[in-house]
């Protein structure tokens, strides 16, 4: 229950600080903005795969493909979110490469693919970043619970990147090679907590956001540079355990 009043109050801080969109038509949303809304993916996956609810579901592949069938059809009216008119032009032009990326999507990493986007929502934002626009593929859920008492943020950050975000990349630099993009991302989610704490009261959910230029991502994708130049020329993002919501510009070595 105090999870679930959590959840709540977040959002409704979250989208108080974002329903400003009515005046930002032209523009797509700033990153930075952005990502405080996607915080609340870790709320998202304490109830649906930390805490198995029945009440907050993930959704598999073939419920994604419909759900973005079913969205594409139905433009918004109003900005409820800043650039979400916007937003949804630029998905709607791209759509037919988005739903074949999407139906890549049986496995994510080493593990079932998860998505634990809201009802009426798709996991995918198109937002500013450098003054250039960047589609971000959000809602992503790993069911990898790390213990803290043997990792730290950035050594769960690490792993994720190396066992979900790099095995992506290749199907993104396939799918979205054509799309008129300079840069893309995605933001993962998976849970830690204490491994002593046998009522799981520890467990919180963390989440990963990795932006990448589509000319770095190729060159890695086809052997011309290692794991280590492919993260010195990103960008990482991280919203970790102690975070109510937002995330935070970190540097890892890999």
């Amino acid at each position: 229950m105090k999870k679930i009043i959590l959840f709540i109050i977040v959002l409704l801080v979250i989208s108080s600080s974002l329903l400003n969109g009515e005046e930002q038509d032209a523009e797509f949303t700033k990153l930075i903005d952005a990502l405080k809304r996607e915080s609340i993916i870790k709320l998202n996956w304490e109830l649906s795969v930390g805490l198995s609810s029945h009440k907050f579901p993930y959704k598999m592949k073939s419920q994604l493909i419909h759900d973005f069938n079913l969205w594409i059809e139905n433009k918004p009216d109003s900005n409820l979110i800043s650039g979400q008119i916007k937003e949804f032009q630029f998905i709607k032009e791209n759509n037919k490469m988005l739903s074949r990326l999407f139906t890549q999507f049986g496995n994510i990493g080493s593990g079932v693919g998860m998505f634990l986007y809201d009802q009426g929502q798709i996991p995918l934002r198109v937002v500013e970043f450098s003054g250039e626009p960047c589609l971000l593929i959000t809602d992503i859920a790993s069911d990898k619970i790390y213990n803290t008492l043997r990792t730290t943020m950035k050594d769960r950050a690490v792993d994720i990147l190396n066992s979900i975000i790099f095995q992506e990349l290749a199907d993104l630099d396939r799918g979205l090679k054509d799309m008129d993009i300079s840069q893309f991302g995605m933001i993962v989610s998976y849970g830690s907590k204490n491994f002593l704490d046998e009522y799981d009261t520890s467990l919180k959910g963390e989440a990963l956001c990795f932006i990448v230029s589509k000319d770095v991502c190729s060159k890695y994708v086809d052997g011309e540079i290692t794991d280590r130049e492919l993260v010195d020329n990103s960008h990482i993002f991280i919203s970790d355990r102690d975070m109510m919501f937002g995330f935070k510009k970190i540097d890892l070595d890999i």
